[in-house]
């Protein structure tokens, strides 16, 4: 099984811990972490993230990683006594991310009108919504910049990411974690996917 390490993209953990990783030169893995002892799942030792555990942690820079030495596992992750990244995932980038989340923000819109949205009822997706994923696409592709990326930057990025969120843990729980799962390796894979409609909001 291959296992993934998140790092910032100056080599720290994002996700807590201390130390900057050895990251891959070239073709040539980075360096074996120290060994530390005495090991602990989510407390002390390196932890990977297993395929079907991406979701939870993705962060700026992805990496391919192997562990050695003594090990504890979860459903997500592994905690390794040493550890080392072998490759960086070049499709995971920011341009992937934000497309990423505004994939899943589009569904969580269509998931909400879907399911809560009354044919009488009179409230509707907030057009502020939409137009956060719109631009988080615009921007992602860069297609508006200097002001125009300075409005939509954080806006457009932390609504997306919001709604990618609670989408993966709605009352489908199941169906949505392994929706979003086999979208994010689509883009892992360096595929284009078809951007994820949004619903079109009733006046």
């Amino acid at each position: 099984m291959t296992l993934y390490k998140i790092l910032g993209e100056d080599g720290f953990p994002c996700y807590g811990g201390f130390g900057k990783w050895t990251l891959p030169n070239s073709k040539r893995p980075g360096k074996w972490m120290p060994v530390i002892k005495n090991i602990e799942l989510c407390n002390r030792g390196y932890h990977l993230v297993k395929p079907d555990g991406l979701l939870e942690w993705l962060g700026p820079t992805l990496y391919e990683a192997e562990g050695r030495g003594e090990s504890k596992a979860d459903t997500t992750k592994i905690v390794y006594a040493q550890a080392r990244v072998i490759r960086r995932i070049e499709a995971w980038n920011d341009r992937n991310a934000r497309l990423f989340a505004a994939d899943c923000a589009a569904r969580a819109l269509q998931r909400w009108r879907e399911r809560y949205r009354a044919k009488t009822s009179p409230v509707d997706v907030d057009p502020r919504s939409t137009a956060a994923v719109v631009a988080a696409r615009q921007f992602a592709r860069g297609e508006i910049e200097s002001a125009a990326k300075n409005a939509a930057e954080s806006a457009a990025w932390n609504a997306a990411k919001s709604a990618a969120k609670s989408a993966a843990w709605s009352a489908a729980e199941s169906a949505e974690h392994k929706w979003q799962l086999d979208r994010l390796w689509m883009y892992l894979r360096g595929e284009e996917p078809t951007p994820v409609p949004l619903p079109e909001i009733t006046k």
